[in-house]
């Protein structure tokens, strides 16, 4: 893989002022965060700079709606004393709170998101953020498979390179890429139009690719046997899919119909009153076989509809992948890190990312847009 720039590579920066594209985007609930796990992954990055006299500047975003990033100031400061300035970037009370910083002094910037033009990657837009910065680093993994003013527009400015919490993510990932062989991918979630290329790319490295949650539904589909009310894409599949020899796809699931009873039957005996819920006792049975012989174990997804509650065999995949001392086991995605937690299994894996549409992108393309732009 690449040889990427990071915090070591920078000139000395006692003094200077180091914008830091964070990775801010969490959960809240009623107002205060939920979850901190991708709030405390900046945190290395920022002790780095502060060891180095950096004045540091932190850039994010939050939701989709624009909500302010005071929330995560207040958190963050938590952990390491932060000033949160809520005016506009290139307001004069904002450029004054920068001028006043300190060497090793932390400051949040605002919601990029509260100008529609960080979605189009404005390069205004990010003039006026660089303008306030002499250095850029990169620490949103989570966010650098899109092409946003505050990643790569202000990349192509200043001087970047890549935090702490991204080179672990691109180094661990990395490892995904180019697994050990036997290997095995685990696959879950919906939207499987969008995962074909994915899919395609893995099946040709992973000595197996098993699929779960609605994926096997398309599969199901596409195979002309009843779903009944499972959910689907309207999108056909591509026939080559259907096609790879390695690809592993649930013989038996669980479905629950219109009544509310569950119960365990052949993927071709689904009734039209049925809805898929999970994947069946003797496809778990197959996957543990599957787990117990690979080197090397990538999970991305939910291998049932986890956010209704249908979470026994998410569930029991962590439990067997987390004995798997042995093995290299790379994991993402939300609801499957919520089945990490529920199973108290997070420490068992060798890398935990926090990383979603990220994750996916860099499995299927070896690469990301900042990476990139980074290395023109």
């Amino acid at each position: 893989m690449k040889t990427l720039p990071n915090i070591s590579s920078l000139p000395d920066v006692r003094g200077k002022k180091v914008l830091v594209r964070a990775s801010l985007n969490v959960p809240l609930i009623d107002g205060r965060v939920s979850d901190e796990t991708r709030l405390r992954a900046n945190l290395p990055t920022i002790k780095v700079l502060q060891e180095r006299g950096a004045k540091i500047i932190l850039l994010g975003h939050l939701g989709r709606n624009g909500e302010s990033l005071q929330v995560l100031a207040t958190a963050l400061a938590k952990h390491v004393p932060v000033t949160f300035i809520g005016t506009a970037y290139d307001a004069s009370e904002t450029v004054q709170g920068i001028d006043a910083l300190q060497d090793g002094e932390v400051v949040m910037l605002e919601n990029v998101r509260h100008d529609e033009r960080e979605e189009q990657n404005d390069a205004q837009y990010a003039e006026t953020m660089a303008a306030l910065g002499d250095y850029f680093v990169v620490d949103a993994f989570a966010d650098a498979h899109r092409e946003h003013a505050s990643i790569t527009g202000i990349a192509k400015i200043l001087p970047t390179v890549f935090g702490e919490a991204f080179m672990q993510e691109y180094n661990a990932l990395s490892l995904a890429v180019e697994p050990k062989s036997p290997s095995l991918a685990i696959i879950g979630g919906a939207k499987f139009d969008t995962k074909t290329p994915l899919i395609k790319t893995l099946a040709q490295k992973y000595t197996h690719v098993f699929i779960g949650g609605a994926l096997m539904n398309d599969v199901y589909k596409a195979r002309g046997y009843e779903i009944g009310t499972s959910v689907a894409s309207d999108a056909a599949i591509d026939s080559e899919i259907l096609a790879l020899p390695n690809l592993v796809v649930p013989t038996d699931v669980l479905v629950r119909n219109q009544n509310g009873e569950v119960r365990n039957v052949l993927a071709t005996e689904i009734t039209s009153g049925d809805m898929v819920v999970d994947i069946g006792e003797e496809s778990f049975k197959t996957l543990s076989r599957h787990i117990d012989e690979a080197a090397e174990i990538v999970w991305n997804g939910p291998l049932g509809y986890f956010e209704a509650g249908f979470d026994r065999f998410t569930k029991a995949c962590a439990e067997k992948i987390a004995i798997r001392k042995n093995a290299i086991t790379i994991v993402g995605g939300g609801d499957t890190l919520a089945a990490l937690g529920v199973t108290h299994t997070t420490d068992a894996f060798t890398h935990v990312s926090t990383a979603g549409g990220a994750m996916l992108t860099f499995l299927e393309t070896g690469t990301l847009p900042i990476i990139e732009q980074v290395q023109e």
